[in-house]
């Protein structure tokens, strides 16, 4: 979940913002309805009114949303601004909008729920001739050289420290992607674009394409890196390559095992994949070339032991340990229309070794109402 510092420093990105003020301005006229879809902290629908907004729909399901709410008050626009705070997918209009303006992406657009949160606010709260913005994503794959930052994540398990052997860890790491800020310079390959996606008509919150990577210089290279370039409108982009002004999504790289070194014009074999599981993608890349074969993916990059492994085969019968039957025990009280201060102080006396004050009771239910309730 992002913090109103995050908001801020997104706020900061003047090549984003650029992007976004050219976009808004060409697509608004005054009968223009708006979605901000993931409004954060609101910028996004002040400058929709600015440029003319008949009305905008900020849907954040954070707290941030109180700063949007503070903001349109404080800048006269509270009524032309509705702030509902509610994942999108739980959230209603009384009417259909005319355009949907997002940007929840991270280093890549398959960060968390954002593509499937697209979908459903397209299909759902958008009027058939409706608009999106950003129109597409493009994701570009190139060699690089990461050493530095790849070699300083290894270091703590390869250092020997107090002469003990730490490896075992390293595989986690191998097989964790990670942000990073590389230069043009760190590029071994020319960029291929790896996939695109269209927000009109994207359907699956999932990819996989194959592609080959041909080396135009010789080096070694430290696995693959990915970067977007979107296009909000044809004359409004934003993109993260290396290269461009320092932004506030950096890139993803996706390490090897082991350097490999590269010859000008070798030709490397890619398979990558994201997969959408619960709110987290799966990574899974194949690499291929010459003699060289690796297959990683970011599920390999957390420990699993064989009980936690266990608990959640299909056959598992699985019971609710304490902390569970405590939170079925306030959820039972939710639905009975107890308040908050009720179910605390029956918590207090129900389970009297687990909460010791009423005060405790109370952080305990407001946590499972907060995540439960409405």
């Amino acid at each position: 979940m992002y913090s109103v510092t995050d908001f801020g420093r997104m706020i900061d990105d003047e090549a984003r913002m650029d992007a976004f003020r050219k976009a808004l301005a060409a697509t608004i006229d005054g009968n223009t309805v708006v979605l901000d879809l993931g409004a954060g902290t609101g910028i996004i629908a002040l400058l929709a009114c600015r440029y003319g907004a008949k009305r905008v729909y900020a849907i954040e399901p954070s707290d941030a949303l109180q700063v949007a709410r503070e903001t349109a008050v404080k800048n006269g626009l509270a009524d032309r601004i509705v702030c509902i705070q509610k994942r999108s997918t739980d959230a209603t209009l009384p009417e259909r909008v005319d355009l949907i303006v997002e940007d929840m992406r991270g280093a890549l657009p398959w960060c968390s729920t954002h593509i499937p949160d697209v979908i459903d606010a397209r299909e759902r709260l958008l009027k058939p001739e409706g608009r999106i913005i950003p129109r597409r994503d493009t994701v570009f794959c190139s060699l690089a050289a990461a050493d530095a930052p790849y070699r300083a994540r290894l270091a703590p398990w390869q250092s020997r420290p107090e002469g003990l052997d730490l490896s075992p860890a390293a595989r986690y790491v191998e097989n964790a992607p990670c942000g990073v800020r590389l230069k043009p310079r760190q590029l071994l390959s020319a960029p291929v674009a790896w996939t695109s996606i269209d927000y009109s008509s994207v359907s699956s919150a999932n990819v996989r394409e194959q592609f080959v990577l041909e080396a135009r210089r010789a080096g070694t290279a430290d696995g693959l890196l990915l970067w977007f370039e979107t296009e909000l409108l044809p004359e409004a982009r934003i993109s993260n390559a290396p290269g461009r002004p320092k932004n506030v999504y950096g890139q993803l790289f996706l390490p090897w095992p082991r350097p490999m070194e590269v010859e000008k014009g070798a030709r490397i074999e890619v398979a990558l994949r994201a997969d959408l599981v619960g709110e987290d993608y799966v990574w899974t890349w194949e690499t291929h070339c010459n003699e060289h074969r690796f297959r990683q993916s970011s599920f390999a990059a957390e420990p699993i032991s064989a009980a936690s492994l266990a608990r959640r085969a299909a056959h598992h019968r699985p019971t609710l340990a304490r902390e569970g039957k405590i939170a079925q025990f306030v959820l039972e009280r939710m639905a009975g229309s107890m308040t908050l201060a009720e179910i605390a102080d029956a918590l207090v006396e129900t389970f009297p070794e687990r909460f010791r004050s009423v005060h405790e009771g109370l952080d305990f239910a407001a946590g499972v109402s907060g995540k439960y309730g409405e």
